[in-house]
């Protein structure tokens, strides 16, 4: 039987699973299709160093699979109404992260799993009495603390509320801590937690927040200026072949330092300094590889040190 979400809406399997206006500018790779089974959040994430993120649809069970993409591609591509933020903790917002983007299926998938176990079908088929339930089990064999457990229920208050606004709702039922509070479905608060911590006095917290934002203004330009250089150095040495010409350039910088004493370029790993290859190779045009051959030679041991 073909399921009522096999194709939602004005979408199709090949309509991309981000929208044009939600793409960071500096993006310029392929967008995953609707039917594809692994879904990349590559094009919403602007910062090169963040996490990589993958939705893999294999996690999530078959039978739910339309109803979960579709849930999924409106939480990319659409914001949550202001009207079903009132109320709800400063946190909330219209639109996630591409990370809590990620964690939020991860919830989803969870539960649909939980379901499918019991042999509930749909996702409509989650009543308040199996809500309760999941989120007993959370608390009571998931292990998770305090924060955790919270967060997994307001994603869930996510779940119903994206259906609810969506186009085509499916009808899940608004679980039972989004109107009731969420503190009795929680464990209690352990010692130690930070809800239970004196809190900061500002006459600390003022300097501390005055040179954070000193470390920012001045230093700035100078970290976004590294950053660039590092990348540009990354991005050179990838390009880079082999050739007598890089080692005689590598050699010449290398005995250069050793006529003037000057120490070799390195960086800190875990107990202990190693050769700065990558910036090596970038500044003589060498490779990677050949910089560290070069460096295990006899005649650069005192170099390594």
């Amino acid at each position: 039987m073909t399921h009522p979400l096999s194709v939602p809406l004005q979408l199709s399997a090949e309509t991309p699973i981000i929208q044009p206006d939600r793409v960071v500018a500096e993006y310029t790779g392929p967008i995953a299709r609707y039917d594809a089974p692994v879904w990349p959040l590559d094009p919403l994430i602007a910062n090169p160093s963040a996490p990589r993120r993958r939705i893999h649809w294999a996690s999530f069970p078959l039978i739910m699979q339309p109803e979960l993409r579709f849930l999924t591609y409106q939480m990319i591509n659409t914001e949550l109404p202001e009207r079903l933020l009132i109320g709800r903790h400063p946190a909330w917002r219209t639109r996630q992260s591409p990370g809590a983007i990620y964690m939020t299926c991860r919830i989803w998938a969870g539960l649909s799993r939980w379901l499918a176990a019991r042999s509930v079908p749909t996702l409509a088929a989650c009543t308040p009495e199996l809500f309760r339930e999941y989120s007993d089990e959370l608390v009571r064999e998931g292990g998770l603390a305090r924060n955790s457990v919270q967060y997994h229920l307001i994603a869930l208050i996510r779940l119903w509320a994206f259906d609810t606004c969506s186009p085509h709702p499916i009808g899940i039922c608004e679980p039972p801590w989004s109107h009731e509070g969420i503190d009795d479905y929680l464990p209690p608060a352990t010692s130690g937690g930070e809800n239970v911590t004196e809190p900061i006095t500002p006459d600390t917290m003022g300097p501390l927040l005055i040179w954070a934002l000193r470390m920012v203004e001045d230093f700035a330009p100078d970290i976004l200026a590294a950053w660039a250089e590092n990348r540009r150095l990354h991005t050179q040495v990838q390009h880079t072949r082999a050739s007598s010409r890089s080692r005689t350039a590598l050699d010449a910088y290398l005995n250069d330092l050793a006529a003037r004493g000057a120490p070799l370029p390195t960086i800190r790993q875990p107990g202990r300094l190693v050769a700065a290859g990558t910036y090596i190779a970038g500044l003589t045009g060498a490779t990677p590889a050949q910089v560290t051959r070069r460096i295990k030679e006899p005649k650069w041991a005192r170099y390594r040190d």
